[in-house]
């Protein structure tokens, strides 16, 4: 990695830092550069969604879920709604857009 030094500060977290990478056309900190990569490091389960979450709660680390990183406590909301689902609607759980099932999680827990 190339750094130079930056007046503006990081298009990341916004922190002048002086020394900055350049990803994806902007200057970013090294430290938010670090973090950035740590995330894309972080596998993408495929397959079904709930084998996936359930990844997630055994391993307790966050991962990518359809796109989105799913973080333990989230994925452990999503897996007790699912196992909570009657035998029909949990064949429908799979077809439900992501952030409208942990939307609905979290109404529930209120």
């Amino acid at each position: 990695m190339e750094h130079d030094t930056a007046t503006a500060g990081c298009s990341f977290c916004g922190i002048a830092d002086e020394f900055t990478v350049e990803r994806e056309g902007e200057q970013v900190c090294v430290n938010c550069a670090e973090l950035i990569d740590t995330v894309e490091a972080l596998p993408t389960h495929t397959g079904s969604r709930i084998r996936g979450l359930r990844t997630i709660v055994r391993d307790h680390q966050a991962g990518k879920i359809d796109g989105y990183l799913v973080d333990a406590f989230t994925a452990s909301m999503l897996v007790t709604v699912y196992d909570a689902l009657s035998p029909a609607n949990r064949a429908k759980f799979g077809d439900i857009e992501l952030l409208r099932l942990v939307d609905f999680g979290w109404k529930q827990v209120r």
